[in-house]
């Protein structure tokens, strides 16, 4: 068909269902392209309770927004299905996370999730902070459009263990540093994990203001604050045992070093 020869014409054979190879995000996009929101959540669902959490991320959501991403640079689809393919996958996270059994780390870890001011850029925060409670991580997110001082105060009200912080426009790096230096100089005892493509283009920087570490992507992340999370643990409170969800990953890219979530679906 046309479609596989005239790249401009790619989303096509998208929405005609040719390139058959990765059915599950190919489908799960096009039905968001046909309006049709509530198959796509039908399928992700289907696929989530098939091979898990962390899968259906990896594998469908992730992929769905490359390609989002790849089509509305080329002026592909418009600025409206943009806006409901993330819409549909912000909320799919949440929900998607409700399906599972979530175990509590013992003692309680509690991480909380933010995004600098003015950034558009959180289902990937989402995502890691979703894998995270199925850790049994008491994680809650900022949520978005919050200014440095609205931060600073939920950082006094939930007194986290940790802060997982993403800046990925690079305007936004001075109020990120800002932010992570109010941290370090104001609640010590928490540990500051970055993240974001802004982040990694100066990550002495977010280092010399507070942070412990930045991390390169959400694999990466997960593996850091698990193994902050269980070093933390076991300084605190010698002897502490981590509930069977709660696993650290190997530290290279191997093939097994990113596996599904432990946690089994609710009956």
């Amino acid at each position: 068909m046309a479609a596989d020869y005239i790249p401009a014409l790619g989303f096509l054979a998208i929405l005609l269902g040719a390139d058959r190879e990765l059915d599950d995000y190919h489908d799960f996009y096009r039905m968001l392209l046909e309006l049709n929101p509530a198959g796509a959540r039908a399928l992700a669902i289907s696929y989530c309770d098939a091979h898990g959490l962390e899968a259906t991320f990896d594998d469908v959501f992730v992929p769905a927004l490359l390609l989002m991403g790849k089509e509305r640079a080329e002026d592909h689809i418009s600025q409206e299905n943009q806006q409901l393919i993330i819409d549909t996958i912000c909320v799919l996270i949440g929900d998607l996370g409700k399906r599972f059994s979530r175990p509590r780390i013992t003692p309680s870890v509690r991480v909380l999730g933010a995004v600098a001011p003015n950034e558009n850029h959180d289902l990937g925060l989402l995502m890691v902070l979703e894998l995270l409670r199925h850790d049994g991580v008491a994680a809650s997110f900022a949520g978005a459009n919050k200014s440095i001082d609205e931060l600073c105060d939920l950082v006094k009200r939930f007194t986290p263990d940790f802060v997982f912080f993403s800046c990925t426009m690079p305007e936004n790096l001075p109020a990120a540093l800002e932010f992570v230096s109010w941290v370090k100089k104001n609640a010590s005892r928490v540990t500051i994990l970055a993240g974001g493509s802004a982040a990694l283009s100066e990550p002495q920087k977010f280092l010399d203001a507070g942070c412990a570490e930045v991390f390169p992507g959400r694999s990466a992340a997960l593996r850091m604050v698990r193994r902050h999370i269980l070093q933390r643990a076991r300084s605190r409170f010698p002897g502490t045992r981590l509930l069977p969800g709660f696993a650290i990953e190997p530290d290279d890219e191997s093939p097994g070093a990113d596996t599904a979530s432990s946690a089994s679906p609710r009956a």
